[in-house]
C-alpha cells in the first residue's frame, strides 16, 4: 500500500501544482492584447453567427447520441463488476466497479440531455459544475494509476 501512495502522491501534488499555475496564470502575452481563448464575438456579423449556432446544435445534437450510448454501456459494465466484486471480493473487481462508476457518472454529467429533463431555468445550476465531467475523468485516471499498481 506505501508504494501505491509513493506513487499515487507526487502525481497528485504535481497535477494540483500544474492546476494552480494555470489559473494563475494570466495567458495574455502583452498587455493590452486580447485574450486569445476568448473568440471575438463583437466582430460577426448576423450571417456568421447563425452558421456557428448551426454547428453548435450539430455538436451538441452528436455529443448527446455519443453520451447517450456510453451511459448505457457504462451502466452495464458499472453493474456486471458490481456482481463479478460481489462473487470474488478482490480489490482489482473493486477498482473496476469504482473506474465504470466514475465513467458512468461523467457520462450523465456531460450529456446535453441532462438540461433538457426539466425547466432549463431550474438547471441553470448545473452551470456552475460544468467542470464535473474533467473531475470524473481525473477520479477515473486516479483508480486506473491505483490498479495499475495493484
Amino acid at each position: 500500500m506505501n508504494e501505491k501512495l509513493r506513487v499515487l502522491a507526487p502525481l497528485l501534488v504535481i497535477g494540483i501544482a500544474l492546476s494552480i499555475v494555470i489559473i494563475r496564470l494570466d495567458v495574455t502575452p502583452i498587455p493590452g492584447l486580447r485574450d486569445p481563448i476568448r473568440p471575438n464575438l463583437k466582430d460577426l456579423d448576423a450571417e456568421k453567427l447563425e452558421r456557428i449556432s448551426d454547428r453548435l446544435v450539430l455538436y451538441m445534437k452528436g455529443k448527446a447520441i455519443v453520451m447517450t450510448i456510453n451511459t448505457v454501456l457504462l451502466g452495464y459494465l458499472t453493474w456486471f463488476y458490481l456482481r463479478l466484486y460481489r462473487k470474488n471480493d478482490a480489490v482489482f473487481s473493486l477498482g473496476l466497479m469504482l473506474l465504470s462508476g466514475a465513467l458512468l457518472l461523467y457520462s450523465l454529467s456531460s450529456n446535453p440531455l441532462v438540461y433538457l429533463l426539466g425547466d432549463s431555468r431550474e438547471l441553470r445550476w448545473l452551470a456552475a459544475f460544468n467542470f464535473l465531467p474533467d473531475v470524473l475523468t481525473t477520479i477515473a485516471s486516479g483508480i486506473l494509476v491505483y490498479l495499475s499498481k495493484e
